[in-house]
């Protein structure tokens, strides 16, 4: 590969996403920065507030540029005054608020800079499912601002084929780039040990399931199925992840009657661990971008 880049002069690569809360994206985007920074790379991720559980896994290696702005819309003169000090080679934005932000602000004098957009859900069913407004009309502003970025990247074929119908972009602007799952990391962390009673030595069978505790991954739908499971067999549930349905997911688990028989741990920083001894694994999703 060569000698590796003098980091103290070398334009940086900027990721940008809005924050570091317990997603798939969020978790691709640090992963993709701490490789391009092992590699000798110089990275800066941006991010609109450093709220989530993340945040502990960017490396040294990787400066983290806080914006401070929980709405990513209002972020748009932060990431117009970073390009211009900084003139990174290119901007890699995640998510579709945050894609559309990072086109117009490269879109502003003096930021002509190389942007690229990835995309990780299906967009028919984000919005079918929507609740919120700015979920809602999403969709016109990325019909806007694709089209003006330099490269769209999809998760998988099945997002790509989706954008291209919800937004009029034509299918071949977007590029198929698998997300970075397996690494040395996930395996090293598959041979640990889970920091849970459950796995001891005698006891029960224990479903895992594991994902941001959102509507999407449809877990109340889970625990009902877990519930006629438990009455046919002992068995355990545990759902790894934090979200906003928390409370939610937590009266479901009241009124089915679950008990000690289901665990909501949180996010873990190591997942890899319960998904290699757990009995099985359950996905319940209404849509995963990449599953």
């Amino acid at each position: 590969m060569g000698t590796p880049p003098n980091q103290s002069t070398y334009r940086p690569i900027a990721l940008f996403m809005p924050n570091f809360a317990g997603g798939g994206a969020e978790r691709v985007m640090v992963n993709l920065a701490a490789k391009l920074a092992e590699r000798g790379h110089r990275v800066d991720l941006l991010v609109g507030e450093t709220k989530g559980p993340n945040y502990a896994l960017v490396p040294d290696t990787v400066r983290v540029v806080d914006f401070k702005k929980p709405r990513v819309l209002k972020a748009i003169p932060d990431l117009v005054r970073y390009i211009r000090e900084n003139k990174p080679r290119c901007v890699l934005s995640a998510l579709d608020h945050a894609n559309v932000v990072a086109v117009i602000a490269s879109r502003f004098p003096g930021c002509r800079i190389r942007t690229i957009v990835s995309e990780h859900n299906t967009l028919s069913m984000q919005t079918a499912n929507a609740v919120s407004f700015r979920t809602k009309v999403i969709p016109a502003f990325m019909s806007r601002t694709y089209p003006k970025a330099d490269a769209v990247v999809a998760c998988s074929t099945g997002v790509a084929d989706d954008l291209a119908h919800e937004i009029g972009l034509a299918r071949n602007r977007i590029t198929v780039i698998y997300n970075p799952t397996i690494s040395p990391r996930v395996l090293e962390g598959a041979k640990q040990a889970p920091n849970h009673p459950w796995f001891a030595d005698g006891e029960p069978p224990v479903i895992v399931a594991a994902g941001r505790l959102s509507d999407a991954k449809d877990f109340p739908n889970l625990m009902r199925a877990f519930k006629i499971v438990r009455a046919a067999m002992p068995a355990r549930l545990l759902i790894l992840g934090e979200g906003d349905k928390r409370a939610k997911i937590e009266v479901v688990a009241e009124e089915l009657q679950l008990g000690d028989d289901f665990s909501l741990p949180g996010f873990v920083d190591n997942p890899y661990a319960y998904l290699s001894h757990a009995t099985c694994y359950a996905l319940s999703s209404i849509r995963e971008g990449l599953p």
